[in-house]
């Protein structure tokens, strides 16, 4: 449930970010003073990708920090059902990791139009997933984490919270693509109209704002070649689960994303293991645009987790038998190395 607090500030500012007609009890019948009882809501069906065009899951959250250090309880479904939520007309959920290293930056930047997209009627949650320590992040983690994001500014409106605190049965994490990542959802349908992972360029958080009802087109720049046909694996091609090439204990293989799509490599593993990607980038010139990434996935085709730093060595741990996928973002293409070991 919503805090009387929450709740009071939030019919205070709908005066003045909207209409007061807008901010009634969902109950009138629009005319005269008199109201009727409503259907109870019902949350729009939602398959859990993370994709735009799809339904934002509903998510569930306890001890939820307002910008005061007040805590509530939030769910997406308060949000969409809720007649204390009817200044907002969309929401951009902003996803980060304490151990990010591109995420401090993002958050500042989203800090400072913070102020902007509430004029405009958007509401901003951040969920921080994961603690420098890869633990389940709490909103205090995400609170510390934003606050050393955004210094010396002050942290200026939004919801924080932490995968730790979910309520929900699924969460998050699994289905990030990148980090950080950012969602922006239409509140009438709860549509994701816009999401970070499908444009190398910052969204524009402002502009999406002012208008949920615009037909976001993502933008992905062409893929540049920064290795070739020689490069590649000797399992290529293994760009699908189907092909994926099965690895091996203790044997290294050498390979690239030289072509426009991933590799699949399968871990036939009864216990516990390590999958490490290595690479020379910081001999090699833009090292940014040869860095290449690690997704780590279920026999079923379920996102279990991954790596995506800027690093030479990344590296994902699992037990039983998965894929691992190694693929470049936004058109990046490179040659790696790859190995597993028992752990």
């Amino acid at each position: 449930m919503l805090s009387h607090r929450f709740v009071a500030r939030l019919f205070a500012g709908c005066l003045a970010l909207a209409p007061l007609a807008a901010c009634g009890d969902g109950g009138g019948d629009g005319e005269g003073t008199g109201s009727v009882d409503t259907p109870l809501c019902a949350y729009p069906e939602f398959s859990g990708q993370l994709q735009i065009g799809e339904t934002f899951p509903n998510l569930a959250y306890t001890n939820v920090l307002d910008v005061d250090g007040s805590t509530l309880d939030f769910s997406f479904e308060d949000f969409f059902c809720d007649d204390a939520f009817d200044a907002f007309e969309s929401v951009f959920v902003v996803v980060s990791a304490g151990w990010c290293s591109a995420c401090p930056d993002y958050l500042a930047a989203t800090n400072s139009v913070a102020g902007q997209l509430a004029a405009e009627g958007s509401l901003l949650v951040y969920i921080e997933v994961e603690t420098a320590d890869f633990e389940d992040a709490t909103a205090e983690d995400a609170a510390a984490f934003i606050d050393r994001s955004v210094a010396p500014e002050t942290f200026i409106a939004g919801l924080r919270t932490g995968e730790a605190d979910r309520t929900s049965e699924a969460g998050i994490r699994q289905s990030v693509r990148q980090f950080p990542s950012a969602y922006f959802v239409r509140r009438r349908d709860m549509q994701i109209v816009a999401d970070q992972a499908a444009t190398p360029f910052r969204l524009n958080f402002t502009a999406l704002a002012a208008d949920p009802e615009q037909a976001w087109e993502p933008v992905r720049p062409p893929f540049m070649a920064q290795c070739g046909p020689s490069d590649e694996e000797a399992g290529e091609p293994n760009d699908t689960f189907e092909t994926a090439s099965p690895v091996e204990v203790g044997t290294d293989v050498e390979g690239g994303v030289c072509m426009d799509g991933p590799d699949f490599y399968f871990v036939d593993r009864p216990g516990p293991w390590r999958f490490d990607l290595f690479q020379s980038l910081f001999t090699e010139p833009e090292p940014a645009s040869r860095n290449v990434d690690l997704r780590l996935w279920s026999v079923d085709g379920e996102r279990l987790g991954g790596s995506n730093a800027i690093a030479n060595n990344d590296a994902v741990e699992w037990q039983g038998p998965a894929y691992v996928e190694v693929y470049g973002e936004n058109g990046r293409s490179g040659t790696y190395r790859v190995s597993l070991r028992d752990l």
